[in-house]
C-alpha cells in the first residue's frame, strides 16, 4: 500500500507563540488535566461522565493531520469511517450504514456545535479550528436521539477570543500535500467579538488516475454577543467547497474463473484508468470523474440564565448542500445530477446543574427537503443480468422530484444524588418521524425486452411514505469508590428511523433499526493525578439492521416488471460484546505515554436477504436461475467494518526552550485487526490487519 505521510508541519502565531499539546488528554505540570465536555448537554469533566466517551483536543487533531472525518479512524479505537467519494460511512463497533445514496442516513449522528448534520455527504468540511471532538459510543437516544443508533461524533469549534490575535498553520507532505489553515480573533468590546477561521487543502490522488485526492476550501465566522449579563449568544456562518476527482478505489476482477475468488487488478490504477476499461465497461474518456460539493450553513446558540443554576438554550440552524459528481464502478458510470439538501432544525432545552439534581428537558424539530437525481448509463450488461435476452446497453435516470423528512421529539434526562457517592440517572425521549418520497425512473431499456429508447423512454413513477414513532430510554447509576475513582453502569436504547428507496412496492420502504446497550465502566486517577486508567465492558443487541444492497424491486424479479435498484432493506440483527482499556501516565513533566485498546466481538444473527447477484461469501441459495435471484444467509459472520481488536499507543516528549515556546515530539501507533469492508463477505473484500 502506498504511504500516506505528512512530512512537515509549520505553525506561526501572528501575535503570540502557543505550545501545542502532544497527547490525547491535556496535561499540566501537576499531572493529567481535566477536560470539560458537553456530551450530556451540560459542562462537566470527562472523567465524571458516565458515557463511553473519547475526547480529542484541537491540538491532537491538528498534530495528527486530521483534515476530514475518515482520519478519525486512526485515533479512536472502535471507530471506522470510510470515505466513498464525498460520502462518509461512519461505523462505531460495526454499527453504521454503507449506503452512498441521499435517501439513507447514518447510524452515527454527526453534530457541529450542537447542530445535527443530516447529510453524510457533508461530514468532511468542519475539521479546522476545532476546540475538541467528542466520540460517543453506543446509542444516544435520550439526548441526541435522531438516528444515533451506534453513537455520535460531536465537533466543537473555537470560540471568539477576548484579545486581538490569531495563528496560521501550514502542513506540507507527500502527494503534493499543502494545507493552509488559520484563525483571527477580533474583539470589539467585552460583549462583542468575532472569530474568522479558514482552511484550504490540496493534495494529489493516491491512485494513478488522480482519484483519492483532496481539494477543499472552507471559511467560518463565529460571533459572540452578550446583550446582558443573563443572555449570551453565538452566531455561526460557514461556507465550504470540495472539488477534485473524488474518492478512489481499486477494481475487482468482474469475471473470475469458476470456483475462484475475486481478485484485485491494477491495484493502484483506480477505476477511472483506461487500462481498467475491460472491467469498468462504462468508461467514457469524454466525461472524467469529478466531485463538486458546496455547503452553506447558518446557526445560533442563545443561552438565557434563568437563575438557580438553570440555563435555557435555543439552537436554530439552517444548512444547504449541493452536490454534482461523476464516478465509475464496474459495469456502471454514475452521475449525480444537482443534488440539493435543505435542512432546518430547532432545539430548545432547559438544563439545571444543582447539588442534588442535574437534569435536562428539551424539544427538537428537524426538517429536510432533498432532491437527489442520478443517472446510470453507458453500460453493457451480461446476458440475463437485467432480464432474459441478449446483453443490453441501459441508461437509467432516477429523478426524486421530492423527498421530505420531518422529525419531532421531546427528551429529558436527570441525575439525582442519593448520597455524596451514589447517583441515579434516568432518561427518556419520544420521537415521531415522517418521510415522503416521489421518484421517477426513466429507462432506455426495461426488463422483459420492452422496447424503450432515448426518444421514447420507459417511465416508471414511484411514490412511497413511511411514518414511525419511538420511545428510547436510559437508566443507570454512578458510584464514587474513591475520590478519584467512579464506577458507572448504564442500560440504553437507540433508534434509527425507517425510510424510502427509489423503487416500487413492496421494496420501496424499510423499517427502523434498534439497538440496546449495556455498559459498565470504571474511571480512575492515581499517583497524585499523574496516572489515569479507564476500563469499560459492553454488551449490545442490534435488531432490524438496515443494509444497502443491489437488488430487484417490486416483486423481486425482472420477469414481472421488477427493476434493478439500489435498495435499503432490513436484513437481521447482531450481538456485540467486548471491553476497552484506556491508560495515560505522565511519567515526568515532559514525558507522557498513552495506550488505548478495544476488543469487539460481533456476530450476525438471522441475517438474510434476497439479492440479484451471488457474489457473497455466505450461504447462497438460488431462488430463480433466469432471472437470477438468490437468498443470502450470512448468519454467524461478524459485522462489517468491525475489527476484533483496535489499539492506539503513543509517547510524547516536550523540549522546553530557554526563553519561550517548546518543541514537541510524538510517536504514535495504530493497529486494527482484519475486518470485512462490506456485507458481501468476500475474501477479496476482507482488509488484513495493519499497523
Amino acid at each position: 500500500m502506498k504511504p500516506i505521510t505528512t512530512l512537515l508541519c509549520m505553525s506561526t502565531s501572528l501575535f503570540a507563540l502557543a505550545a501545542p499539546a502532544f497527547a490525547q488528554t491535556e496535561t499540566t505540570a501537576s499531572g493529567v488535566e481535566e477536560i470539560v465536555v458537553t456530551a450530556q448537554r451540560r459542562a462537566e469533566s470527562a472523567q465524571r461522565t458516565a458515557l463511553s466517551l473519547q475526547v480529542l483536543s484541537g491540538n491532537d487533531l491538528e498534530s495528527a493531520g486530521v483534515s476530514q472525518v475518515s482520519n478519525l479512524t486512526a485515533l479512536v479505537p472502535g471507530l471506522q469511517i470510510a470515505q466513498i467519494g464525498g460520502t462518509a460511512q461512519p461505523y462505531i463497533r460495526g454499527v453504521g450504514n454503507a449506503s452512498n445514496t441521499g435517501q439513507a442516513v447514518s447510524g452515527v449522528a454527526f453534530n457541529v456545535d450542537g447542530v445535527y448534520v443530516g447529510q453524510v455527504i457533508a461530514y468532511g468540511f468542519d475539521f479546522f479550528d476545532l476546540q475538541r471532538a467528542e466520540v460517543l459510543k453506543g446509542p444516544q437516544g435520550t439526548l441526541y436521539g435522531r438516528n444515533a443508533t451506534g453513537g455520535a461524533v460531536n465537533l466543537i469549534t473555537n470560540l471568539p477570543g477576548d484579545t486581538l490575535g490569531g495563528s496560521v498553520t501550514l502542513d506540507v507532505g507527500n502527494y503534493d500535500l499543502h494545507r493552509l489553515s488559520g484563525a483571527v480573533d477580533l474583539p470589539v468590546n467585552d460583549d462583542l467579538a468575532f472569530r474568522l477561521a479558514f482552511n484550504t487543502i490540496r493534495h494529489d490522488g493516491y491512485f494513478d488516475d488522480g482519484s483519492g485526492d483532496e481539494a477543499v476550501d472552507a471559511v467560518r465566522l463565529r460571533t459572540r454577543w452578550n446583550p446582558s449579563e443573563r443572555v449570551h449568544t453565538l452566531f455561526n456562518l460557514e461556507y465550504a467547497h470540495q472539488g477534485g476527482v473524488g474518492g478512489g478505489a481499486a477494481v475487482l476482477d468482474a469475471t473470475p474463473s469458476a470456483g475462484s475468488e475475486y481478485r484485485l487488478v491494477n491495484t493502484w490504477s483506480g477505476v477511472h484508468a483506461l487500462e481498467n476499461a475491460s472491467y469498468v465497461l462504462a468508461r467514457n474518456t469524454s466525461e472524467d470523474a469529478y466531485i463538486d460539493t458546496k455547503v452553506s450553513m447558518a446557526s445560533a446558540q442563545i443561552d438565557v440564565d434563568l437563575g438557580g443554576n438553570t440555563i435555557w438554550t435555543t439552537l436554530p440552524a439552517y444548512r444547504r448542500v449541493t452536490h454534482d459528481s461523476t464516478n465509475y464502478v464496474p459495469l456502471f458510470r454514475i452521475t449525480n445530477l444537482d443534488f440539493e439538501y435543505k435542512q432546518s432544525s430547532l432545539e430548545s432545552r432547559i438544563a439545571h446543574d444543582g447539588a442534588d439534581w442535574k437534569w435536562v428537558l428539551g424539544a427538537y424539530y428537524f426538517n429536510q427537503d432533498q432532491n437527489t437525481p442520478y443517472r446510470v448509463d453507458n453500460v453493457t450488461l451480461p446476458d440475463g443480468f437485467f432480464g432474459p435476452g441478449v446483453g443490453t446497453a441501459v441508461e437509467l435516470t432516477v429523478d426524486p422530484t421530492e423527498q421530505t423528512t420531518e422529525s419531532t421529539a421531546v427528551f429529558s434526562e436527570a441525575t439525582y444524588s442519593v448520597t455524596d457517592q451514589f447517583r441515579l440517572t434516568a432518561g427518556l425521549r419520544y420521537t415521531s418521524e415522517d418521510t415522503d418520497g416521489n421518484f421517477i425512473q426513466r429507462f432506455t431499456e426495461k426488463p422483459q425486452s420492452v422496447a424503450c429508447t432515448g426518444l421514447t423512454p420507459c417511465v416508471v413513477p414511484n411514490q412511497a411514505s413511511v411514518s414511525g414513532e419511538n420511545t428510547s430510554y436510559k437508566v443507570g447509576f454512578e458510584y464514587d469508590i474513591a475520590p478519584q475513582s467512579m464506577l458507572f453502569v448504564t442500560y440504553a436504547t437507540g433508534y434509527k428511523a425507517g425510510g424510502v428507496s427509489p423503487a416500487t412496492a413492496p421494496r420501496d420502504v424499510y423499517r427502523p433499526e434498534k439497538l440496546e446497550a449495556f455498559t459498565i465502566g470504571l474511571r480512575n486517577r492515581f499517583l497524585q493525578n499523574r496516572m489515569q486508567l479507564n476500563l469499560e465492558g459492553f454488551y449490545w443487541e442490534y435488531t432490524d439492521k438496515q443494509e444497502t444492497i443491489s437488488g430487484y424491486d417490486g416483486c423481486g424479479s425482472p420477469l414481472c416488471g421488477g427493476t434493478l435498484a439500489n435498495l435499503t432493506v432490513n436484513a437481521g440483527g447482531a450481538t456485540l460484546y467486548g471491553g476497552v482499556v484506556d491508560f495515560l501516565y505522565r511519567i515526568t513533566d515532559a514525558d507522557t505515554v498513552h495506550l488505548a485498546a478495544e476488543y469487539n466481538h460481533t456476530e450476525l444473527e438471522d441475517f438474510a436477504l434476497e439479492s440479484a447477484t451471488s457474489n457473497f461469501g455466505c450461504s447462497v441459495t438460488s431462488i430463480s436461475a433466469l432471472p437470477p435471484l438468490n437468498r443470502i444467509d450470512c448468519s454467524g459472520r461478524p459485522l462489517s467494518r468491525a475489527p476484533l481488536w483496535t489499539v492506539n499507543a503513543d509517547y510524547g516528549h516536550e523540549f522546553i526552550l530557554p526563553n519561550s515556546g517548546n518543541i514537541a515530539f510524538n510517536a504514535a501507533l495504530h493497529y486494527a485487526s482484519s475486518r470485512y469492508l462490506d456485507s458481501h463477505y468476500l475474501e477479496a473484500l476482507k482488509a488484513p490487519a495493519y499497523t
